[in-house]
């Protein structure tokens, strides 16, 4: 069911559709909240589970058709990942509009969007400046984090290559979509 595969010629909406019903296989149950050392492990069991690693797979085949950058692509990935190894409210899904913010990228309030696939390319830029958005927000807090801890000068050595793949990702966003 997971190894499903998706089709070169479908529209980019049938696509869209296609990484929604992928994400609808995330475990319907949730990890949160102040974690015990049995919700941990049931975290890194999750995680480097057949069936998240199987769902990573179907969500990166069904994105290499997207036009997009390879670091969202991988953000993509990725959070598909973490909600994974977390689980959603059987309750929420993609209803719920923390899951939907985090789900952005499937351009979810616009129901004529192809998301990440829609050939309107000033929609994926905005997806994907989201991502970017998000993804500078989180390690900036990770990084101040560290320096409370650590010291500044550690934190900033600790981050200084993520800096830089933010920079790389932001300069080829601007690439791709000034064309």
């Amino acid at each position: 069911m997971l190894e499903q595969g998706s089709d070169n010629n479908q529209s980019p909406q049938a696509l869209n559709k296609a990484l929604y019903a992928a994400i609808d296989f995330l475990p319907k149950d949730t990890i949160a909240g102040t974690l015990t050392e049995a919700q941990i492990a049931r975290i890194d069991e999750r995680t480097y589970s057949d069936y998240t690693i199987a769902l990573r797979g179907r969500v990166a085949r069904i994105i290499e058709q997207a036009p997009v950058t390879e670091y969202f692509k991988s953000f993509i990935v990725d959070t598909v990942g973490d909600y994974a190894a977390l689980g959603i409210p059987p309750e929420a899904a993609l209803q719920d509009e923390n899951i939907r913010q985090d789900f952005f990228f499937l351009d979810l309030d616009n129901p004529h969007s192809g998301g990440i696939f829609d050939p309107d390319k000033n929609i994926r830029r905005r997806l994907e400046q989201i991502a970017l958005d998000r993804k500078m927000q989180v390690t900036a807090h990770k990084q101040d984090i560290l320096a409370a801890e650590k010291g500044e000068e550690i934190a900033e050595a600790a981050y200084a290559s993520e800096w830089k793949r933010l920079s790389e990702w932001s300069k080829e966003i601007a690439k791709r979509y000034s064309r």
